[in-house]
């Protein structure tokens, strides 16, 4: 077997044997929303408002187009964290997922946000970290993260 170019092994662990796949470990993703960087101050303020509003709120829905109908999804229970970071012109969101569904980063920027889909093209999706289960030991760690957190 040859590994694809650009890819290199550097390290090998041994597994721990488990009463639980490495898959239960991941409940979620960190993400940055980058935004474009042309905001004025009153649309930034109006952005922490609106996720000020969103964290305090029990539930919040939103529209999802699924199998060529619209339905009402309510995302609150899947954002973790939501917050606007000025200085660095980006919006930090925490979402977990699981069998109930997720949140789409994008959900966000139109549901929360109220920004219109192309103003949402505008901005950078970037997955940041990766949500481990509350039981994740320090092995865990090490092996998702090459350290422990």
């Amino acid at each position: 077997a040859v590994l694809p170019a650009g890819l290199s092994i550097t390290a090998i662990c041994e597994l721990p044997s488990r009463t639980f796949s490495l898959a239960e470990l991941v409940v979620g993703f960190a993400y940055e929303l980058i935004l474009p960087g042309d905001e004025v101050d009153e649309e930034l303020d109006r952005f922490e408002a609106k996720i000020r509003a969103f964290l305090q709120a029990e539930n919040f829905g939103v529209a999802r187009d699924t199998k060529g109908r619209s339905v009402m999804k309510d995302i609150r229970s899947f954002v973790t964290d939501l917050a606007l970071d000025r200085a660095g012109r980006r919006i930090l969101l925490s979402a977990r997922f699981g069998p109930e569904g997720t949140v789409r980063p994008a959900e966000v920027l139109t549901g929360v946000l109220g920004l219109s889909p192309e103003a949402v093209h505008k901005i950078r999706i970037v997955k940041s970290g990766t949500l481990l289960a509350d039981f994740a030991d320090r092995v865990d760690q090490q092996i998702f993260f090459q350290r422990v957190i």
